[in-house]
């Protein structure tokens, strides 16, 4: 997934935006009342995760009570030299005491130049998500980390290089064969949006996957949807990565001549996944990656928290109401996982996105 590298605003702009946050949160347009679902997902490029599930297990209480589901890397089982080990021993203890429901993010596919990538790639999932059924875990959902953009053909590209017609019956078969492996779960793809033109009327702030291969995403879903309706399957969920840097972006990077509105943007795709009976999910968080943040412990940390809270009320400013909010870091920084009640530590930012999430949305009556 991991947006590409986007230069983040001064720190001037910053400290405004911080003064409006502080006040009321803006009100956006009337939203109907509609139950949604919330997770964390720490990330696996710093810290250890591994004092969460042990030695300090009691020190996120309010984040552990109030989230549906912890969202892991599933290579971080078995992890690379670059990657945290996710203790699986001690993670299985604490989430089956506290009936937290687990979701692995999975990305490995085009890995067989384009043969049979879709049968590889179910076997690599059944490989490597073992230890839950070895340990009595149900996956609750599986995000697919963009499987389409890692199997297409452009030009240049080495390794697994299909059109997009193939790209969709491989993906087909993945779904059907992991419908089969992890019944019940729900099965989703994750896309990195700020990379894809949706259609030309909804560009993208980069738009590289589209400038690469010549296919939007709404062509990217049909074609899967279709091929999967084909195969009797489907897919469950679109989930959207799309930091608040880049959905604040309000022209294209590469021809600035072309706008970007992300709220109309993400609406349209919302729709076209409410036509299909799909859930719409997204991922709150804030990339701390560019250079003028990395390095600088302390201003990213507080970065990631306070724009991310940020984003919660600009996306509910401007009426957009997923079925899933993810709070998800895939960066260096925030640095540190705790404490919950201050440091802009990871679970500090998802405690109080949590707060402000359920201050804004509306849920039905109980």
């Amino acid at each position: 997934m991991k947006t590409l590298i986007f230069a983040s605003t001064a720190v001037w702009m910053w400290f405004v935006l911080l003064a409006v946050d502080a006040a009321e949160p803006p009100q956006g347009p009337p939203l109907e009342p509609k139950s949604y679902e919330i997770g964390i997902a720490p990330s696996h490029i710093t810290t250890s995760t591994a004092a969460l599930f042990d030695q300090r297990a009691d020190d996120w209480d309010e984040v552990r009570g109030n989230i549906d589901f912890f969202k892991f890397y599933s290579l971080q089982a078995v992890p690379p030299k670059w990657a945290t080990r996710l203790p699986v021993n001690t993670f299985t203890s604490f989430v089956k005491k506290h009936g937290i429901a687990v979701d692995p993010e999975f990305g490995a596919f085009g890995l067989d130049d384009g043969v049979q990538e879709g049968r590889a790639a179910a076997a690599r999932a059944r490989t490597m998500h073992a230890w839950l059924a070895d340990r009595r875990l149900k996956l609750r959902a599986l995000h697919l980390d963009g499987p389409i953009r890692r199997m297409l053909a452009y030009e240049g590209k080495k390794g697994c290089s299909l059109s997009l017609a193939r790209a969709a019956e491989q993906m087909a078969v993945f779904l059907s064969k992991c419908h089969t492996e992890f019944p019940g779960t729900r099965i989703g793809l994750i896309t990195n949006f700020p990379n894809w033109h949706y259609t030309s009327e909804y560009p993208g702030m980069l738009g590289s996957w589209t400038d690469r291969t010549g296919v939007y995403y709404r062509d990217v879903l049909e074609a899967v949807f279709h091929a999967a309706r084909a195969k009797g399957t489907r897919f469950d969920f679109v989930e959207v990565d799309c930091p608040m840097n880049y959905y604040r972006a309000t022209a294209n990077r590469a021809d600035p001549s072309r706008r970007v509105n992300n709220a109309a943007k993400f609406k349209a795709l919302q729709q076209w996944c409410e036509d299909r009976g799909i859930d719409f999910w997204l991922v709150v968080n804030y990339d701390t990656n560019p250079q003028t943040v990395a390095g600088k412990s302390k201003l990213g940390n507080r970065l990631f928290h306070d724009e991310t809270l940020h984003y919660i009320r600009r996306l509910r400013q401007d009426g957009v109401f997923p079925d899933c909010f993810t709070i998800q870091s895939w960066y260096k920084l925030p640095e540190e996982h705790l404490p919950e009640d201050g440091g802009y530590s990871f679970m500090h930012t998802a405690r109080d996105a949590i707060r402000l999430i359920h201050k804004l949305y509306p849920e039905p009556a109980p």
